[in-house]
């Protein structure tokens, strides 16, 4: 049976490649900011925010000049502070909780106040939980932060008592390092309550827009994070269609492991709930148990001989079966009504992964006879191995191992775009690529009406190198070795035409000459205007759902939406003649008796000029001009 349907779909139909009111870009970002200098910080924490402006910035999430502590601060200089021009709004998620993510222990300091006042500076101060003995906020002193020169001030409130000389105060501090990829991706319960990225669910009710681009800066580098942003911007809601930006990190983590084995595993033990791994002999590599408890026993294989004994069956090693069990028999002269067996036992099974039952397998019944055995699967002679991992510092400064990290961490999806080095801000600042690619993309989007229809590949950025991490050597590449990234689904940054670029059109899909890549694929412009059709349609006809579908509605959708392609080939944003189509193939009776109906788009985006190549040949035919 078909998939139960219930409002306005969109989904990309395969690739046709022959031989010879409209959604706006709306980005969010997932990280941490440093909501811990906001004072009632709960409404910043696991929730969708929308940001304008910086000073907006500053009053709902914060900001801090350490932007490894506080990725989305990153973002709000990019948006707000940028020097090309500022671009928003910006749509936030900040998973840091001060409730969570905070120091154990307080920290006390002694402050000097002179005329009722002192300061001292902190980014990492929660700022609610500032206190001093004996004084009450708001009665005895105010609070206040800067976040231009990251300055706790504390004043006196009474101006006939102020505080003076050496005071003790205290007050909890943040730990970003506390926070993990599960938190940038997040969870959601059977109640409703929803963190990290999943809270990219609310964004539609919240706020009204379809988010199209994902982020998240310091965090995409983790390949559990990239994985998660892909599978948001597919479907979010069980509609809208997004994009992802992602890094390649200049440093990161190599996670190493050393395996030892189970001292003395019991019957008791859970391998599977203890998290224990076991070791293919042939192929060297170690895998997480599914055993959900350790069978000792020793299998044998039984075989009974028609022989019959001469005159003591007990003397002569003669068994008796009854029913699954062969038993020694304990006769000492021959009885006619009993059938006597000889047996041939073989040697001990032990092979992991067998079926004692369903093999005819036998276990001694510890009496010298053998009991048929009734255990679905075999563990014994299994060695079992705990997991330690110790993490070493790596690099990716050289464009060889930025193409081999792409590829073995697999950064490959058709909805996302990876960047790779980082950049020197002309601010001093250091970015991630994909933080001021975003920028522009929004920037070139809304000078075309937020149609996605050019690439940010070959706009100007506010920066003044490549950056490829503290103590690298790398001085840098040119735009001929930059090509061997793009040829590689990598965009990165290079100085062309008297500034520094984006470059890089393709998306994380692309590999130069592999067949596998769908056309669609090839460029970002590309994927992301027919992500911008399906959303599009879902959202321009969603007031029609439950609506009684007459044949004059049918019709209806078709010309509107052949107008809006034919007006997206008007301003350049597709070539050819695009079409849409209402088929009986594609809209079977059982379909149509049900209410699912189905329109059928077929377009080709506009490509960028990707290269420009001219070819001048000397000729001597000039000279002919000296004489007439």
């Amino acid at each position: 049976m078909a998939e139960y349907l219930y409002g306005t779909y969109g989904h990309l139909e395969n690739s046709v490649v022959q031989t010879t009111e409209d959604t706006s870009t709306v980005v969010l970002y997932v990280g941490t900011a440093p909501v811990n200098l906001v004072r009632g910080y709960a409404d910043a924490v696991n929730k969708p925010i929308k940001l304008n402006n910086v000073l907006e910035a500053r009053n709902l999430i914060g900001t801090a000049s350490d932007w490894e502590k506080y990725t989305l601060s990153e973002v709000v200089a990019a948006h707000f502070q940028n020097r090309n021009g500022n671009v928003g709004p910006v749509y936030v998620i900040n998973v840091l909780d001060p409730d969570k993510h905070r120091k154990t222990s307080p920290t006390t300091r002694v402050l000097n106040f002179v005329n009722g006042s002192a300061a001292f500076l902190s980014e990492d101060i929660i700022l609610d939980t500032l206190a001093i003995a004996d004084k009450a906020e708001g009665t005895d002193y105010y609070v206040n932060y800067n976040f231009t020169t990251h300055k706790v001030t504390i004043t006196s409130a009474d101006a006939n008592a102020p505080l003076d000389g050496a005071i003790s105060i205290s007050y909890n501090e943040v730990d970003p390092s506390l926070v993990t990829a599960a938190d940038i991706i997040g969870t959601k319960t059977t109640a409703g309550v929803r963190t990290g990225l999943q809270v990219a669910e609310l964004m539609y009710q919240t706020f009204g827009v379809i988010v199209n681009l994902f982020a998240a800066p310091g965090w995409s580098s983790d390949k559990d994070v990239y994985d998660a942003l892909v599978a948001a911007a597919t479907k979010l809601n069980g509609h809208w269609d997004g994009f992802v930006y992602a890094d390649i990190p200049v440093t990161y983590g190599e996670i190493a492991y050393t395996y030892n084995a189970v001292e003395n595993p019991t019957a008791d033990s859970n391998p599977g709930a203890e998290g224990w791994y076991t070791l293919d002999s042939l192929t060297g590599a170690y895998s997480l148990s599914t055993d959900d408890h350790l069978v000792e026993s020793a299998y044998y294989t039984v075989q009974a001989a028609s022989d019959t004994p001469t005159a003591d069956p007990k003397t002569e090693e003669f068994y008796e079966k009854d029913g699954d069990t062969y038993t020694p028999s304990e006769d000492t002269t021959v009885d006619s009504e009993k059938t006597y067996y000889k047996l041939t036992v073989a040697a001990a099974v032990t092979v992991r992964g067998d079926d004692p039952d369903n093999l005819n397998w036998y276990v001694s019944d510890g009496a010298g006879g053998y009991i048929a055995a009734t255990d679905s699967y075999v563990v014994s002679g299994t060695t079992y191995y705990t997991r330690t991992a110790s993490t070493t510092p790596a690099r990716v400064d050289t464009i060889t191992k930025a193409i081999a990290w792409k590829s073995a961490n697999n950064y490959t999806s058709e909805r996302s775009k990876v960047f790779w080095p980082m950049a020197n801000g002309s601010d001093s600042n250091v970015y991630h690529i994909s933080t001021l690619a975003l920028v522009e993309t929004m920037r070139i989007d809304n000078s075309h009406d937020g149609v996605p229809m050019e690439s940010c590949g070959n706009k100007a950025i506010p920066v003044i190198s490549q950056n490829f991490g503290v103590d690298a050597v790398n001085g840098g590449y040119s735009v001929d070795e930059a090509n061997t990234l793009t040829s590689n689904g990598i965009t990165t940054l290079v100085y062309w035409g008297d500034s520094w670029k984006i470059w890089g059109d393709h998306t994380a899909a692309y590999l130069y000459g592999s067949e596998d890549v769908d056309v669609r694929a090839i460029f970002d412009v590309s994927i992301r205007m027919l992500l911008y059709l399906t959303n599009r349609f879902q959202r321009t006809w969603a007031y029609t759902i439950d609506k009684p579908f007459t044949v004059q509605l049918k019709d209806t959708i078709l010309v509107r939406e052949k107008e809006r392609l034919d007006a997206l080939v008007v301003m350049g944003a597709l070539i050819g003649t695009p079409s849409i189509v209402f088929e009986e193939a594609n809209n079977p009776l059982d379909e149509l008796r049900n209410g699912n109906f189905r329109w059928d788009i077929q377009v080709t985006p506009t490509p960028p000029l990707k290269s420009a190549s001219v070819y001048v040949a000397y000729t001597d035919a000039g000279f002919s001009a000296y004489f007439g």
